[in-house]
């Protein structure tokens, strides 16, 4: 089927083209949990639907966490970081260090688990900011 695709698409597939193609590349490998089952008894003889439904809502939750007032401070955090400046200002280290502090606590406010992901990144992407200029 993957050679099939690729055959009609060229060199590029779009997310619709995935959309469609993955549930029939996936559903022998994904196993409905009871929840799922509880949520939905259909699922138990249509991986196909379950996979459809799950790809469905990871679409959604992408979407919300792009559109999100944590996800806009998450790219001014990197801004700050890889520049160094917040406008105009320099920042110290201190500053740094603060804004990565309140960069986490902000984000980590979200109760969601793309928050959780981004928070760490912030966190470490900071720590490895931190090595690479203790060593410079």
């Amino acid at each position: 089927m993957q050679r099939h695709l690729h055959g009609l698409l060229k060199d590029r597939a779009e997310v619709d083209d995935l959309k469609i193609v993955l549930p029939y590349l996936l559903w022998h490998k994904v196993q409905p949990t009871e929840k799922a089952l509880t949520e939905n008894p259909k699922y138990a003889n249509d991986r196909i639907a379950l996979i459809e439904e799950l790809i469905t809502k990871i679409e959604t939750d992408y979407n919300e966490m792009m559109e999100s007032e944590a996800f806009k401070f998450y790219g001014a955090f990197f801004n700050a970081l890889r520049t160094g400046k917040i406008g105009k200002k320099v920042l110290s280290e201190t500053d740094l260090r603060n804004l990565t502090r309140n960069a986490v606590a902000k984000i980590g406010e979200v109760d969601k688990p793309w928050a959780i992901m981004l928070a760490t990144h912030v966190a470490s992407e900071y720590n490895k900011g931190c090595n690479k200029r203790a060593i410079e």
